[in-house]
């Protein structure tokens, strides 16, 4: 029997050779979607006992990043079915998770072992305060949401994606959603005037933008 030998850049799939830049949209080439290319992450998994594979997914997509770099992969596969990441740390990136991708939009409830691309299961980072993602350097995301929760510091605003000092970022489908504003805080006169202080200006829902 024969066998295929692809170039570099390129793997063998099906008996022909597919690149290796495929996305997990491309149901031409299921074999992108696997540990050879990426890191698992799922809501459902951990980063004490998971391993980063599709059965044993890690729990928090920093964590995952982390493990990509580590193993020189340039790639996360991020679950959106299973729920949103809200339990662990706020996702921070600097130049040590730098240049990676990390896509979302994949069910991983259906058929665990067989992760597979649905638009419509956008992975979700959604902490329970701060920004849901704070960036430094270059990364990509695609098919994500990022919801940060409402203020509760009196005044204050509540931010989704907060980018400082960064270039090649890209969020490409993705939802950012930012919480509620904190209302203004009251005032007290001080004596000896008797006129009511102003009040402080109440919170309001941010707008929603969509890329």
């Amino acid at each position: 029997m024969c066998g295929v030998s692809c170039t570099a850049g390129s793997h063998v799939c099906g008996g022909d050779c597919l690149a290796n830049t495929d996305e997990p949209s491309d149901t031409a080439d299921p074999c992108i979607l696997t540990e050879a290319f990426g890191i698992f992450v799922a809501p459902t998994g951990s980063d004490t006992t998971g391993t980063g594979t599709r059965l044993t997914p890690y729990a928090t997509v920093g964590n995952a990043m982390d493990q990509a770099k580590t193993k020189g992969l340039t790639r996360v596969y991020a679950c959106g079915s299973a729920g949103s990441y809200a339990s662990g740390p706020n996702l921070v990136l600097g130049t040590s998770r730098a240049g990676l991708t990390v896509y979302g939009g994949l069910d991983c409830t259906t058929t665990p072992g067989t992760w597979t691309y649905s638009a419509s299961d956008k992975a979700t980072v959604a902490p329970a305060s701060g920004y849901a993602l704070q960036v430094t350097a270059a990364v990509t995301f695609e098919d994500f949401g990022f919801t940060s929760a409402a203020a509760t510091t009196p005044g204050s605003s509540s931010t989704s994606v907060f980018v400082s000092g960064a270039t090649g970022v890209v969020l490409d489908r993705c939802n950012v959603q930012a919480g509620a504003g904190a209302p203004g805080q009251d005032q007290a006169q001080p004596a000896p005037y008797t006129t009511a202080a102003p009040s402080g200006n109440p919170g309001g829902p941010s707008a929603r933008r969509r890329s």
